[in-house]
């Protein structure tokens, strides 16, 4: 199968395609054999079922792109 990239879905096929990793894993296949059915690397396979161990479903959902707004900023209010 072709690799997928995740970052080009739709955030609920990215979701989806988590939960698929999730309940193939607890069927017991192994790391290597989702990755080839699903197209995603060994390596996102076994982040994902990491991310799921540590934080539950909740650790399953994107997280917001790029820095807080306001932190970091090059100019101060007043320099705007």
């Amino acid at each position: 199968m072709e690799m997928i990239d995740m970052r080009k879905l739709t955030p609920e096929a990215r979701q989806e395609r988590r939960r698929q990793v999730i309940k193939l894993r607890r069927a017991g296949w192994t790391y290597e054999a989702i990755a080839a059915d699903l197209g995603l690397s060994r390596t996102g396979v076994f982040d994902i079922c990491k991310r799921y161990d540590q934080g539950g479903a909740k650790a399953l959902v994107d997280k917001p792109c790029g820095r807080p707004v306001g932190v970091l900023r090059a100019l101060s209010e007043e320099q705007e």
